[in-house]
């Protein structure tokens, strides 16, 4: 079995930009977002170790807001639902979920909502093991104090990916991180498609062929994670059926580079139905997870 390593690429999710407001300072701005999202080990290292690098949640959060996105209340998952995911599986895949979300209410100043999802961030963690991530430094009251002040926010979350990957390379964790990130990956595309402005469908297309370039790294690295419970083979064969679809549209199919491929609007609206059906499977039901 080979060991996975996967690294989330936070450096470009710096660059945040929101409501015209400006950003913090990024160490690294000729990381793009839609640049590669994953590299595997040399070809002498494939028996032990493949390492995927991956884009923050934050960064998933910028790239749909750079497409105009707005804010649309109550279209992210509630923090009463947390309680409600029992299995290992669901609970990283939440953790993915509620990440997005915070990414997203951040940017758009929902601060009462952000501070719940933050809460609700922990709880996963604690029940994960991860309890680590938000422990020392009061990282949790620096947080509530940061309330309002989108830019502290923001560096305070880098904190929170930063120790995350300390954590999880610390533990070989991989694989776990690899969960999690896919159900950052289907609440960032799910927002897309739900917020979306039906005027603005040609900002939200270019974005969403740019996500199709990152899915077909996501399914390599679910293909290694050795753990196959009901719900995460679910969701890798939903996700290949996504991949398929959009894969067989003749726009694509036609495209010299697929992300530049101009995707109709009766396409868009194929892919926001099975966006929408993945996530509500993500959290709708987790027996047998």
């Amino acid at each position: 079995m080979r060991r996975i390593q996967y690294i989330w690429l936070f450096s470009a999710g710096l660059a945040l930009a929101s409501c015209g407001e400006s950003a913090p300072k990024q160490p690294d701005a000729s990381q793009k977002p839609n640049e590669t999202v994953m590299r595997a080990a040399p070809e002498e290292e494939l028996d032990s170790e493949v390492i995927f690098v991956l884009p923050s949640t934050v960064q998933v959060g910028q790239i749909f807001q750079e497409a105009g996105l707005p804010y649309v209340d109550g279209i992210t998952l509630s923090t009463d639902a947390v309680g409600q995911f029992n299995t290992k599986a669901s609970k990283l895949l939440a953790y993915g979920i509620y990440s997005t979300d915070l990414s997203y209410c951040v940017l758009n100043d929902q601060n009462e909502l952000v501070l719940r999802q933050m809460k609700s961030l922990k709880s996963l963690a604690d029940d994960l093991g991860l309890t680590e991530i938000f422990a020392g430094d009061q990282l949790f009251e620096r947080f509530e104090k940061a309330i309002g002040d989108q830019d502290a926010i923001l560096e305070l979350m880098i904190e929170i990916q930063e120790r995350t990957d300390s954590y999880i390379d610390d533990y070989d964790l991989g694989e776990e991180g690899v969960v999690i990130f896919a159900g950052a990956w289907v609440e960032g595309m799910y927002i897309g498609v739900k917020g979306a402005d039906p005027s603005e469908q040609s900002a939200i297309s270019s974005r969403l062929m740019e996500q199709m370039t990152i899915l077909e790294n996501l399914l390599v690295a679910l293909k290694e994670v050795s753990v196959r419970s009901n719900q995460l083979s679910g969701l890798y064969d939903d996700l290949q059926g996504l991949h398929k679809t959009y894969s067989n549209f003749e726009e694509v199919k036609n495209a010299e580079n697929p992300i530049d491929a101009k995707v109709s609007l009766t396409n868009l609206h194929e892919l926001a139905g099975q966006i929408s059906t993945i996530r509500e499977s993500l959290v709708e039901s987790n027996k047998d997870a």
